[in-house]
């Protein structure tokens, strides 16, 4: 499993852990029991403190000595306890997910780019090439992204292996950048002199190779 997967399985086991403790009973955090005070009036019970008004809108909720209210007070806090500690890690989870999917996303969009180079020609060779051949009526290896500002009629993806097809009218090459220029101008030549394209421009990495009739 990847670094980021093994996050995303902590996160759900302690997502899982934390419902499961706040369905046990009720949880407080950041409150503590204050003892009761012997031949105190006022405060002859144990308190639950809190410095915010969450007792019903008071600090302070008067726990009775008899019954279950002090166990179950003192269950609440230690599930209070608890849940803030797992909190903090989720949160902190979170947060590492978060930079690692960041980064992620940076690395594929920078992948994209570097991968989608090898397809793009600068759109103002492309209008010289318009006013060259008029139209391109085929781009032998292309990708749909590339065909945005080139808008050939026919285009052939690397799936559909250009080499390996019948080439016809004006054509507009721009081979891809880590494979040899030699079987594509062998290709173009070989096209042309079968009489089945018109004319074909080729860009080889900013060098271009021409074939007109």
């Amino acid at each position: 499993m990847s670094r980021l997967g093994d996050l995303k399985a902590e996160l759900l086991s302690l997502q899982t852990e934390l419902a499961r403790i706040e369905s046990e009973g009720r949880v407080l955090t950041n409150c503590w029991i204050a003892e009761a005070k012997p031949g105190s009036s006022k405060n002859k019970y144990p308190r639950l403190k809190s410095r915010k008004p969450i007792f019903n809108g008071k600090k302070t909720e008067y726990l009775s000595i008899n019954g279950s209210a002090l166990v179950e007070a003192e269950a609440a806090l230690t599930r209070g306890r608890a849940v803030k500690q797992l909190s903090q890690r989720v949160k902190n989870l979170n947060e590492r997910i978060e930079k690692l999917q960041s980064k992620a996303a940076k690395n594929k969009e920078k992948l994209t780019r570097k991968k989608a180079q090898g397809w793009y020609a600068p759109p103002e060779l492309i209008a010289l090439v318009r006013q060259v051949m008029g139209e391109i009526d085929l781009d032998p290896v292309s990708h749909e992204v590339a065909q945005q500002s080139i808008q050939a009629t026919n285009y052939y993806t690397p799936a559909q292996n250009g080499l390996s097809q019948s080439w016809f009218g004006r054509v507009w090459l721009h081979p891809p950048v880590r494979e040899k220029t030699a079987k594509w101008t062998n290709k173009a030549i070989a096209e042309y002199e079968s009489g089945h394209i018109l004319s074909a421009t080729a860009d080889f990495i900013s060098m271009k190779y021409a074939c007109n009739p």
